[in-house]
């Protein structure tokens, strides 16, 4: 009475297989078709399903002592099976540089994955499966053509690193918020006009990099981001940074170049931590007198504003070793800035400085300074006590002689004198 029974239950199993394994023919056949090596797919059962790392990367970079095969063959490749979504022990996957127009309509079934690269591809939308990919820690979506990210991205909640730069968004889902364990967020070279008030719930955040976008206003709830290490908001349109940018207090880096800033709020004085700050080409007038407080600060950069004047107190940056002021239009300079006695790299270009600090010998190590395009009549005497300078630009000024001192620079390996009225080199 069993025997039919046991019989069908054979039959069905012995169906059941082939329906389970028609996928690795069909990839078999794929990867025959393409020439792709069995290093990359094995042909061979187990070792297929044993897989836990699919790489499919083009290397346009060919080695100029030998034609690069993997490039040949990956050139001809025009779309992955959706049967790879079957290899459900992947935990790694990248498809990178094949220039494809969609990933697999099923990749949601990898459910162990927890990389997916699938930079430089001209993918416009991801399939709706991707929301079950919910131990993925890791998604590279570089350099595709994706003009809106799903709601459901909301749902990968174990990622750490999201990097979507060199794309088409125009703006991001409120959803974002969701993914909470985000470390590293990139969305350069996008369209974004805005960024979404959920964004403030990333408060593992350590660095955001929105660059190249046009970003007019940045919302308040980015003061609630205070894990922020790296924060790039350069290249966009920007014309005021928000008060709670200053509770970002573990900030070291700050890129808002590149802006329309036209002031900065008081609250920047609170960012003690900062190493780096870039404010060049924007519209700032003036700096806040709480700037003086960054005292960490080793690099500087505010080229290319309207600058009338420096806060009194900028000698109070003591470690400062880069500072740039080049293109603006400042007058005179604070005898503070004497005090700056870290500092190696002085640009005071194109200004409309008359003279510089006669204490100016106490920047000892001071090693390349630029006063190139101002009215500069003179230098002063204690130039010549700049032991450690190599590198002196003051073309364009209104030189008529150097002081004597000056033959003690004997370290200078570059100067540029040109376009001044100098007849003799020193009294």
């Amino acid at each position: 009475m069993n025997a039919p029974l046991n019989s069908a239950l054979v039959i069905q199993k012995s169906n059941q297989m082939v329906v389970d394994e028609s996928w690795m023919k069909r990839i078999w056949e794929w990867a025959d078709e393409f020439e792709i090596p069995e290093e990359d797919i094995p042909r061979n059962r187990d070792e297929l399903l044993a897989i836990k790392s699919l790489s499919f990367v083009m290397n346009y970079w060919k080695n100029e002592r030998c034609e690069d095969i993997k490039y040949k063959i990956l050139s001809k490749v025009k779309c992955i099976p959706d049967e790879v979504t079957y290899i459900t022990n992947l935990l790694a996957f990248e498809i990178i540089g094949l220039r494809l127009n969609y990933l697999p309509n099923n990749i949601g079934r990898l459910v162990n994955l927890t990389t997916l690269k699938v930079n430089n591809n001209e993918f416009r939308a991801l399939p709706d499966s991707i929301c079950q990919l919910t131990n993925l820690t890791e998604l590279e979506i570089n350099n595709n053509e994706l003009e809106e990210l799903p709601e459901s991205i909301g749902q990968l909640t174990n990622l750490t690193k999201l990097h979507i730069d060199y794309n088409s968004l125009r703006k991001l889902p409120e959803s974002i918020g969701n993914l909470t364990n985000l470390t590293e967020l990139k969305i350069n070279n996008n369209e974004l006009k805005e960024l979404p008030e959920s964004i403030g719930q990333l408060t593992n955040l350590t660095k955001l990099h929105i660059g190249y976008n046009n970003l007019k206003e940045l919302p308040e709830s980015i003061g609630i981001l205070t894990n922020l290490i790296d924060f790039n908001i350069n290249s966009n349109e920007l014309k005021e940074l928000p008060e709670s940018i200053g509770q970002l207090a573990n900030l070291t880096r700050l890129y808002a170049d590149y802006n329309n800033l036209k002031y900065l709020p008081e609250s920047i004085g609170q960012l003690i931590n900062l190493i780096s700050l870039q404010l060049d080409y924007n519209n700032l007038e003036e700096l806040p007198q709480s700037i003086v407080k960054l005292t960490n600060l080793l690099d500087f950069d505010v080229d290319n504003n309207q600058l009338r004047d420096l806060p009194e107190g900028i000698g109070q940056l003591s470690n400062l070793e880069r500072l740039r002021v080049g293109y603006n239009n400042l007058k005179e300079l604070h005898q503070s800035i004497s005090k700056l006695k870290n500092l190696v790299y002085l640009d005071l270009t194109n200004n409309q400085l008359m003279r510089l600090p006669e204490d100016i010998d106490k920047l000892n190590s001071l090693i390349e300074l630029r006063v190139s395009n101002n009215q500069l009549r003179q230098l002063p005497e204690s130039i010549g006590k700049l032991a450690n300078l190599a590198k002196l630009r003051v073309s364009g000024n209104q030189l008529r002689r150097l002081p004597k001192s000056f033959s003690q620079l004997t370290n200078l390996t570059e100067i540029k004198l040109d376009n001044n009225y100098i007849r003799e080199l020193h009294d």
